[in-house]
């Protein structure tokens, strides 16, 4: 029996958070540490976004690309006797039917005779039971995610309250493979570092086939129904006026939600507002950090949307079909709407191949952010990532034992790990073609059951802690490297976006997210008012000076002092 819908949900939980938490029973920390610091509000990195610039030349190791495997990790594994070290994290759909149980961990185990105890908590009550552990010391080996997502100052923080460790001189004496990959790499490096030149965690480092850095992944962006546009004779939009045009035609054609958004009011790709120029948090107007929802771009956009849904050219039902980070694939491949926010993996045809029965010309291509005017700059509310989630180390992890745990981790971010987690042992799970790229088999690509993308699920697992992390699997595994081709048209100016790598104190979190929680639901809850007609936008001026009663102006020094930091960095 298949199970398209449930994966589907699972896998988008992977790539919308990268949120990875890693759980098991670990040791437990000294009673006498400072245990009460879990954040119950992680709305201090609700406008957190990554960031990236630029590709230096990287630390040749013979092909170009960082060295992948030194003497040490060669003599060093496979350990003459098993170890085991735990993780906690979330289920996100990629531990089906759990990680143990998977080819990957066989592969990984095999080549390093460490057995991976992995246990995880739903995304539900992830952040709860992050908080009992904690508050129990009961804490695993390692955590992924859990400490920058639900502990107040992040891991910085929880170094110094004494439960994990400091990696810095960990990385430099155990992991020569992660250090030449965050050395070849001078905005990596900086981002990756605390203001204070420590480096507090481990990153997944998003790479291709090849092991280069990958600078230029958009995971999200605007995607538009390219057979519709030619069967009403019309181009890709780029201004406000084309998308107008557009949406009118898929209207006609009788297209139930022409354009479909989030149940804020807004698309998390920053779709419409770059447009106004302002982002729906906050943001850099050169140096100087701004609030979108506070600027007068911003009402602009409101009304714009207003103007759509009173026409019926946005989605009529879009407070309950959130559709702010992604659309569901039922809207997409159901034809009930033409234009949404779409994860990179699922553009062109991807569909085809996940059992929806769209027409033979469909066809989903990816659309720029829009402009006002033809000869606007086209802007991005989020810069392509070379990274996501971080790892912590417990504190209680020493001597040999630590050691072992660190090169382990290293790992992690050579090759072979990378290919064993995204594609499987070779001539089982992938061959290799003649012009060297990897390739599923016909054991995950000719099943009679489940498809190549249930397949992976089934038998290999890629995000399980801080690794190297592919990115060109997810097209080759629907047989769709259109995807990667149509990534250009996502490409963008990037000079409105906050650095998501500057960093508060833990004390300046602290009052930041007291304020923050009511700045957000005053936004949301004025946005779709708004939207809906129930609250007039002559109202705007009043709900700004409200926002700066609740405290925005602190807030906005606070972002401020964090992105001064990061510049001296």
């Amino acid at each position: 029996m298949k199970r398209r819908g449930v994966i589907w949900i699972s896998f988008v939980l992977v790539l919308v958070m990268a949120v990875s938490l890693f759980a098991a029973c670990g040791k437990k920390n000294d009673d006498s540490k400072d245990n009460s610091k879990t954040n119950t509000n992680s709305s201090a990195s609700d406008d957190t976004q990554k960031e990236n610039s630029d590709q230096q030349t990287p630390e040749e190791g013979g092909d170009g690309t960082p060295e992948q495997t030194t003497p040490e990790e060669k003599d060093f594994f496979p350990l003459e006797e098993k170890t085991e070290f735990s993780l906690w994290t979330v289920d996100n759909g990629m531990m089906t039917p759990g990680y143990e149980a998977t080819d990957t961990a066989a592969l990984v185990e095999e080549a390093t005779n460490v057995h991976l105890k992995v246990a995880w908590v739903t995304a539900n009550e992830a952040q709860e039971k992050f908080g009992l552990m904690i508050a129990s010391g009961d804490i695993p080996d390692m955590v992924y995610s859990g400490v920058n997502s639900y502990y107040t100052g992040g891991p910085i923080q929880a170094v110094k309250d004494g439960l994990f460790l400091e990696m810095t001189d960990l990385i430099d004496q155990y992991m020569p493979t992660y250090k030449a990959i965050l050395d070849s790499n001078e905005q990596l490096k900086k981002d990756v570092t605390a203001d204070d030149g420590k480096r507090y965690s481990l990153y997944s480092i998003y790479m291709d086939d090849n092991m280069n850095l990958d600078t230029n992944l958009n995971f999200i962006g605007m995607a538009v129904r390219k057979d519709w546009l030619d069967e009403a004779g019309l181009e890709m939009p780029v201004t406000i006026d084309d998308w107008t045009e557009a949406l009118t035609a898929f209207k006609n054609r009788g297209v139930e939600s022409p354009l479909m958004i989030g149940n804020n009011g807004r698309i998390q790709c920053g779709a419409f507002l770059t447009a106004y120029g302002v982002l729906e948090g906050f943001y850099m107007d050169g140096d100087t950090v701004k609030f979108g929802p506070a600027e007068p771009g911003y009402k602009e956009y409101l009304q714009q949307m207003k103007d759509w849904y009173d026409a019926g050219l946005l989605d009529q039902n879009f407070t309950a079909n959130n559709a702010y980070a992604l659309t569901e694939l039922e809207n997409i491949g159901g034809d009930k709407t033409g234009m949404c926010s779409i994860w990179w993996q699922f553009g062109g045809t991807s569909v085809k191949g996940m059992g929806y029965p769209v027409a033979d010309d469909y066809f989903l291509a990816y659309a720029p952010n829009p402009v006002l005017n033809e000869n606007d700059p086209v802007r991005g509310a989020s810069q392509p990532s070379m990274v996501s989630a971080q790892l912590c180390v417990n504190s209680n992890v020493t001597g040999e034992r630590l050691e072992t745990l660190c090169r382990y981790l290293d790992y992690h971010y050579t090759k072979e790990s990378m290919y064993y987690h995204f594609y499987g042992e070779e001539n089982v799970h992938y061959t290799v073609e003649s012009d060297g790229k990897a390739s599923y088999s016909a054991m995950m690509t000719e099943d009679s059951e489940l498809n190549v993308h249930e397949m992976r699920i089934a038998h290999l697992s890629n995000w399980v802690g801080a690794l190297a992390t592919g990115v060109d699997y997810a097209a080759h595994e629907k047989g769709n490297d259109e995807c990667l081709d149509m990534q250009s048209a996502w490409d963008a100016d990037y000079s409105l976006v906050y650095p998501p790598f500057a960093t508060m104190t833990g004390e300046e979190t602290e009052e930041f997210n007291v304020i923050y929680t009511s700045i957000t639901t005053l936004v949301d809850e004025m946005s779709t008012k708004c939207i809906l007609g129930v609250e007039s936008l002559d109202t705007y001026d009043s709900y700004v000076e409200q926002l700066y009663q609740y405290g925005l102006q602190r807030c906005i020094d606070l972002k401020q002092a964090a992105y001064d930091r990061y510049q001296n960095r």
